[in-house]
């Protein structure tokens, strides 16, 4: 009987989209870096014109350019806390004994009846 070799990786046909997107970032990279001229980098952009200018359109950019929404900003945070918890839980189920581990599993499927973390409970989703 022979063995049919299944692939669970990408399709064939999405490799030539994937090398012509990775072209269009690499050859205008490539470009850029062929005309600067590197003997000199260093000096060229720590000449007092280079670093005026740097300031200047530091002090000139708007603060609205760099705002970040506060839904986002909480989404941020939120996903950041779950997924640092979940990191830390798992590397301690994995050096626990296998019952610690199911213990502290099967604690955080179940959902507490109070909320623990009030700004936690605020910022979840769908709440």
């Amino acid at each position: 009987m022979q063995r049919v070799a299944t692939s669970a990786g990408l399709p064939r046909w999405i490799y030539l989209p994937a090398a012509v997107g990775a072209l269009f970032v690499v050859v205008p990279l490539i470009a850029v870096a062929a005309k600067v001229d590197w003997p000199h980098f260093w000096s060229l952009i720590t000449t007092k014109s280079s670093t005026t200018a740097l300031m200047l359109s530091l002090e000139t950019a708007d603060a609205a350019s760099f705002r970040f929404p506060d839904d986002l900003w909480a989404r941020v945070v939120w996903d950041f806390a779950l997924g640092h918890h979940y990191t830390v839980i798992r590397i301690a189920q994995s050096v626990m004994t296998p019952r610690a581990g199911s213990l502290i599993i099967s604690t955080l499927a179940t959902p507490p009846s109070l909320p623990l973390f009030p700004l936690a409970t605020a910022l979840a989703p769908g709440t």
